[in-house]
């Protein structure tokens, strides 16, 4: 994977590659080059790209830039954001595994647990000997419970063997206030 074309200079990738690397296609990684945000170079008629600008890039985040942070909220009447905590412990030695199935995870659009405006899983300590998982719900469009279990047990079959759902603890609480 890190073999370069015989044409590139030590140090450069072609155009291929580092677009590889940043996951884009060669035609996003020129848009970058014509917003400055990428300098190419020209061997030939091909482009190439310096290896330790492309593996130090930093895209930008979507959507709006915040001009502050947001002011604290909350909703009116009865309508109420809900929290679901869950804390688990990883399995002895799946750390890498549930890092990697949380990726896959991630990139399908799998468990977005229908109703929710929020979902986090976060690392519980740097030994990531276990996780917090955080789903915020509007009340309004919060599923019946038992959509929410059915949601739930699929989930956990499915990470089965990274996590130990005997050790979970899990309750659904308000939110005081939200950003």
């Amino acid at each position: 994977m890190n073999e370069r074309k015989k044409s590139s200079p030590p140090g450069y990738i072609s155009s291929e590659e580092a677009a590889q690397r940043l996951g884009v296609s060669k035609d996003r990684l020129y848009q970058w080059v014509k917003q400055a945000r990428l300098t190419a170079y020209t061997v030939g008629n091909a482009f190439i790209f310096l290896e330790k600008e492309i593996d130090g890039f930093e895209r930008n985040p979507t959507g709006r830039k915040r001009k502050g942070p947001p002011s604290w909220r909350v909703y009116q009447g009865e309508v109420k954001v809900l929290v679901t905590e869950i804390q688990v412990q990883v399995r002895a030695g799946q750390q890498k595994r549930l890092r990697a199935r949380v990726e896959a995870m991630q990139k399908a659009g799998e468990y977005v647990f229908p109703g929710t405006i929020a979902r986090y899983i976060v690392q519980g300590d740097e030994q990531l000997s276990h996780v917090q998982i955080l789903l915020f719900w509007k009340s309004t469009e919060m599923p019946v419970e038992a959509a929410r279990q059915t949601q739930l047990a699929m989930f956990q079959e499915d990470f089965a063997d990274t996590l130990d759902w005997q050790t979970a603890r899990i309750k659904t609480t308000d939110a005081l206030t939200y950003t």
